[in-house]
């Protein structure tokens, strides 16, 4: 890759300039002076994590792939990803556990390399499962040394493969309940880790919305007028079940 004689040459370099004393360079400034303002800047940066994985923020947004991969990729750098173990720091008693292999600890690290699932998906397509053995205190530590490790095209790939394995593996559910001048009244959602088709998930979410509309003591003539659009279509559905009927019928 180099000539015969560069080591000699990088070896012979002088360092720094004779006679010239040493000095303190601020390296989060641009003139290496440090300022109050600068200290301040940097402390900010750091608690956003972008002191601490800067090479990683300035790649993800230059990778060559889908807009919505790259925000992907910004949402695990913030480790945003509902993951067991992020939900139960905001929700007491929430198990941690993976619930695919029985982890005792769901990091997001966990989930999209070192569960067995996630470890399979990534083998099948193609990567050296060699290089994702090595130990990290968080899932961005990895992708960043990823990334000194790959070319672009192939770092882009990686995050496709972790975005589609994720995909796959949550299913998202949301109800909002208005009032007749669409004034919120409430709302929630939640994740299914199952595989299920589009006429279960519509399912779903119309069980959860009744469920909403009960702990909120809504009026039923105000659910039944504003559901009888949705049921109208759902019973017209060929792949509807009998439990969505039921469930309204109980209502």
């Amino acid at each position: 890759m180099y000539g015969k004689d560069w080591g000699d040459r990088i070896c012979n370099l002088p360092i720094g300039n004779e006679g010239k004393r040493d000095r303190i360079v601020w390296f989060h400034n641009p003139h290496g002076c440090f300022t109050s303002k600068s200290a301040y800047s940097w402390f900010l940066l750091k608690e956003i994590r972008f002191g601490l994985h800067r090479f990683y923020w300035k790649s993800i947004w230059k990778l060559d792939t889908l807009p919505k991969i790259r925000v992907f990729a910004w949402r695990v750098g913030h480790e945003l990803l509902p993951t067991n173990v992020k939900i139960s720091s905001i929700r007491n008693g929430f198990n941690q556990g993976c619930p695919r292999s029985g982890a005792t600890n769901e990091t997001l690290l966990h989930a999209l390399r070192d569960c067995p699932i996630s470890r399979e998906v990534l083998s099948m397509g193609g990567w050296d499962m060699s290089v994702m053995t090595k130990q990290y205190d968080s899932c961005v530590d990895w992708l960043e040394n990823m990334m000194r490790i790959l070319e672009k095209r192939a770092m882009a790939d990686l995050i496709t493969t972790l975005w589609n394995c994720r995909k796959q593996k949550q299913n998202g559910y949301e109800a909002i309940i208005r009032d007749d001048e669409g004034f919120v009244l409430g709302g929630g959602g939640g994740f299914i880790d199952t595989k299920m088709s589009v006429q279960e998930a519509e399912c779903i979410a119309f069980e959860r919305s009744i469920e909403l509309a009960s702990q909120l003591n809504i009026n039923d003539d105000a659910l039944f007028a504003g559901l009888a659009n949705i049921m109208n279509w759902m019973l017209l559905s060929l792949a509807l079940e009998s439990r969505p009927v039921e469930l309204f019928q109980q209502f």
